[in-house]
């Protein structure tokens, strides 16, 4: 019935989307030769990766779409050391109209990618890293998208884990959730969870980066370039993303952990750059930023939370300023987000939600609360440990069936978790554990009970 809606209120797009999702079932039958309409340019930063370039230029010269008519491949070679570039300048020989190969002093992955977008000239272009690779089919999947509707402004493919040690592929990616259709459409105002903080497996329409001037910012690293750009270059769209499942980017998980994803956690820039030119410059730009940019963010908020809860020792090499200045920077952040967008994001857990509200927002108490009726299970937070042992007797003179306590320590901080199941409407005791403090907040987990002050 939701289809036949849309075929009344929108009918134009309702074909579109239709014949947009069915062409996806067609095999590539004799695709190898055909000059595709759109073609697209790949930009790759090279950088010490030889053990991975022959599987990376084996996937795009053998896409079943033709190589040689429809992809150009920029090559950027950010200073390697090994035998990278031996590796490409064969390569380049073997298709020497298709591939540019550049040499450049070691300053970056966005640095060597900014140069390399001087040189791309076709419709389409995206930033395959030179250690991952991609379905052979992984070009005419999208080429089907992306011929249809020209307000597509973004592609979005499936990240799958390729792991290295295992020799195994996992469909695992946090946010997999995207592609629970063969393809998604999402106008960009409404993109919300749907976030995006990969260029290596999206595709970019060349003419609106040259438009916009967008470019890869090269303060911030060694993470967050990819969010970053995409965040920048979305602020400027208007028209739709598309997922596509079946179009397929193999990652990499090295198996020697060597990675600039692996390795970024040990660098100070992680602590101070990041967040200063890449966090909240993205949260600075607009006074009521959409709502992607503020889950973006989140997303990678609780990625720290969970790479430094009960773990304060990984950060011991920053110095007691550093130190202090990347908490600052934390609260910071937190100002930019409103109590109710931290509740409602999904892919954020309970504890990490309250780290984030109680120890960075500053918010005092609250009860998260499952079920009203005869039987209720809550579960308490606070960062202030006198409302904790006041609270401690509270629950245990109401005679709970269950209370169990824990503590999570984030950065010198400390939140206080205490857990209880009631054999009575959990409602009741919104006014009474109010009694016990001003600033106690309550909520169930898909609605408020009263509003954040």
């Amino acid at each position: 019935m939701r289809k036949f809606g849309k075929l009344f209120r929108t009918p134009k797009k309702f074909f579109q989307d239709f014949f947009l999702k069915r062409s996806l079932k067609i095999l590539p039958f004799g695709l190898f030769s055909l000059s595709l309409r759109e073609k697209y340019s790949v930009v790759t930063a090279i950088y010490n990766s030889d053990k991975y370039l022959d599987s990376y230029f084996k996937s795009i010269v053998n896409q079943t779409v033709g190589f040689k008519k429809n992809i150009q491949l920029i090559c950027v070679d950010d200073g390697s050391t090994d035998n990278s570039v031996e590796i490409a300048r064969k390569w380049q020989k073997k298709y020497p109209k298709n591939i540019t190969l550049l040499l450049c002093e070691h300053a970056g992955q966005s640095a060597a990618r900014n140069h390399g977008l001087n040189y791309a000239r076709n419709d389409w272009i995206t930033f395959i890293d030179s250690d991952d690779f991609i379905h052979y089919d992984f070009f005419r999947v999208v080429n089907n998208v992306s011929k249809y509707n020209a307000d597509i402004k973004m592609i979005v493919t499936n990240i799958i884990f390729y792991k290295e040690k295992m020799r195994s592929y996992s469909d695992s990616h946090p946010l997999r959730f995207k592609f629970h259709e063969n393809v998604s459409l999402r106008f960009i105002d409404g993109l919300d969870e749907y976030i995006n903080l990969s260029v290596a497996s999206s595709f970019f329409r060349m003419s609106h980066i040259r438009k916009s001037g967008v470019s890869f910012d090269e303060l911030v690293r060694p993470s967050f370039e990819d969010g970053k750009f995409i965040l920048d270059y979305l602020r400027h769209q208007k028209g739709r993303v598309a997922y596509i499942k079946k179009a397929k980017y193999y990652y990499r998980k090295r198996g020697d952990e060597s990675s600039t994803l692996d390795g970024s956690w040990s660098r100070e820039e992680k602590y101070c750059d990041v967040i200063k030119h890449g966090y909240l410059s993205v949260l600075k730009i607009d006074e009521d930023p959409p709502l992607y940019v503020i889950y973006t963010i989140l997303y990678e908020i609780n990625n720290y939370i969970n790479f430094l809860k009960n773990r304060d020792d990984r950060i011991c090499f920053l110095s007691s300023d550093r130190r202090r200045n990347f908490i600052d920077s934390l609260k910071e952040i937190s100002k930019h987000i409103e109590a109710r967008n931290v509740v409602d994001f999904k892919r954020m857990s309970s504890i990490n939600k309250m780290i984030f509200l109680s120890i960075l927002k500053g918010l005092s108490g609250f009860c998260e609360i499952y079920g009203q009726n005869r039987f209720s299970k809550i579960s308490y937070f606070c960062s202030n440990e006198n409302d904790f042992n006041v609270l401690q007797r509270f629950v245990k003179k109401r005679g709970a069936a269950y209370v169990e306590e824990s503590k999570f320590n984030f950065l010198g901080h400390t939140l206080y978790v205490l857990e209880a199941e009631l054999l009575e409407d959990g409602s009741k005791h919104i006014e009474e554990i109010s009694s016990l403090s001003e600033f106690w907040n309550f909520y169930h987990p898909d609605q408020f009970i009263n509003n954040f002050t």
